[in-house]
């Protein structure tokens, strides 16, 4: 692809170069950030297109957070997102 694209550029003179491979770290999240953040979820705010009420994850948080805190850490860790939003 960056060979067509600068072909495109071919009067420019520009020598293409490598591109160069970023690596990104992230450090995994801990329950103890997560769950707090559900608590603080004000409930008066609409639901989203997950039809899931802040106030009904407010309820549920000491029980989800667990499951949210691995499936936001398996994000991170594999580069993939729930393929359900």
């Amino acid at each position: 692809m960056a060979t067509n694209l600068a072909s495109k550029f071919s009067d420019m003179n520009v020598p293409l170069t490598n591109t160069t491979q970023f690596e990104y770290k992230f450090c995994p999240i801990k329950r103890s950030s997560v769950l707090p953040k559900l608590q603080s979820l004000n409930p008066w705010k609409a639901i989203g297109v997950d039809k899931i009420s802040n106030r009904m994850l407010k309820a549920v948080a000491p029980v989800i957070a667990r499951l949210l805190t691995k499936t936001f850490n398996h994000s991170l860790e594999t580069g993939t997102f729930p393929s359900d939003y």
